[in-house]
């Protein structure tokens, strides 16, 4: 008998309605003030501490959520309202952090809108590459003339919000004419170096805000949905690439017979966060590639030994993949090809939440294995697209 094994995505958790989007995290730095100042309405007077007398570490409670899930002023508000139940530490270090670190500063510049992790990613990928870009070409190439008129509106942006701070032997070129002694090669390595490592330290301080955030806040919100689909699977057999217990939580473990957290999890602190990894070979930006961050963080790659174990023969192949909530982006096709390409595999069944994602989830594979494999596929339905039914009240029974 083959195996299920469901492989889940962010959209997993957004289809029980959770806030997990990254747009769902900007609002909540953007509205920390807000929580803060109700927050501390809890304090004692003469500690400036929360009593913790009520402190219960497993509290899980309700709170007003918008559209599909999404984070707003009022939900907030309501969160602080259960402030026993919240690791003083942890809203220290928020309080600590949040405003005051690099990327998020620059995401709020931008005014960033996007909800998904890939494009949180991508938009990364896209400050390294700038990054890359201005030591090796714009600066050497800018001799006698000034940065403002070199640059991009969106590349000063990038070199004023990600600079602030940045180290020495970092030079700001911004403030006059580029001259021969500001190119010196060697010069320039080291403030690239310095840069970079600034940047390392402002995305395990992002990564961590963002485990305490998912942890505290979302990990506290009751889930009141399922789905009939997912639910009607048993003996699964799950790659996770969430932080989140969501499945546990709304499934039970009794359906599970094990479990990969292929990005980490919030109970081991080892959120991986980070580029693709066909960004580039240059091991100047490797800390910030997820396969670095897998094995740094030794996530592994134990879902490799599912199909392995499954049958002895391709003839006695029965094992179907399940995937709900995963955009099957290119920058994680190491990952699912190993799938997708299995002689081990009988089926695949991608579920789909409308005809936007549809046709995206169409378009990505096509991307990943080209036309004719997918063509192919699907005309022979080992490669199968099922409509999501709406998420049901309740709880599994």
């Amino acid at each position: 008998m083959g195996k299920n094994i469901l492989i889940i995505g962010n959209g997993f958790d957004l289809y029980h309605n959770l806030p997990t989007r990254y747009t769902d995290f900007l609002t909540f730095t953007n509205e920390w003030e807000t929580f803060k100042y109700k927050y501390e309405s809890y304090l004692n007077p003469k500690t400036g501490k929360i009593e913790q007398s009520g402190y219960d570490p497993t509290a899980q409670f309700l709170v007003p959520l918008g559209s599909y899930g999404v984070l707003t002023n009022e939900s907030i508000i309501a969160f602080a309202e259960h402030a026993l139940c919240f690791e003083e530490s942890h809203i220290q270090y928020l309080n600590e952090h949040l405003n005051s670190n690099v990327l998020l500063q620059y995401f709020k510049t931008t005014n960033y809108q996007k909800d998904g992790w890939i494009d949180f990613e991508k938009e990364i990928e896209y400050v390294l590459a700038f990054i890359e870009k201005y030591y090796n070409r714009i600066l050497p190439n800018s001799v006698g003339k000034i940065l403002s008129t070199v640059l991009q509106p969106t590349e000063c942006t990038i070199l004023n919000t990600i600079t602030a701070y940045a180290p020495a032997p970092y030079k700001n070129l911004n403030t006059g004419l580029i001259t021969l002694f500001d190119i010196y090669p060697e010069d320039l390595k080291k403030q690239k170096t310095a840069l970079l490592e600034s940047l390392k330290q402002e995305l395990d301080i992002l990564n961590k805000c963002l485990g305490i955030y998912l942890d505290e806040f979302v990990g506290r919100l009751k889930c009141s949905t399922y789905s009939e689909q997912i639910k009607e699977l048993s003996e699964v057999y799950l790659l996770n690439f969430n932080y989140t217990y969501t499945y546990k939580t709304v499934y039970g473990g009794r359906k599970l017979s094990e479990i990969h957290y292929i990005h980490g999890c919030l109970g081991e602190k080892n959120l991986v966060l980070g580029i693709s990894d066909n960004f580039t070979d240059n091991l100047d930006y490797v800390y910030f590639q997820k396969y670095f961050q897998r094995i740094q963080k030794r996530t592994g790659n134990a879902y490799r030994h599912w199909l392995n174990e499954t049958t002895n023969s391709i003839d006695d192949t029965s094992s179907t993949v399940y995937i709900m909530g995963h955009s099957l982006d290119i920058t994680d096709k190491g990952i699912l090809q190993f799938f997708f390409l299995s002689h081990y595999v009988e089926k695949i069944v991608i579920f789909y939440h409308n005809q936007s994602s549809y046709e995206n989830e169409i378009i990505n594979l096509v991307k990943m294995f080209g036309q004719d494999y997918i063509i192919e596929q699907t005309a022979f339905e080992r490669i199968k697209f099922k409509k999501l039914g709406p998420a049901v009240e309740g709880c599994v029974r």
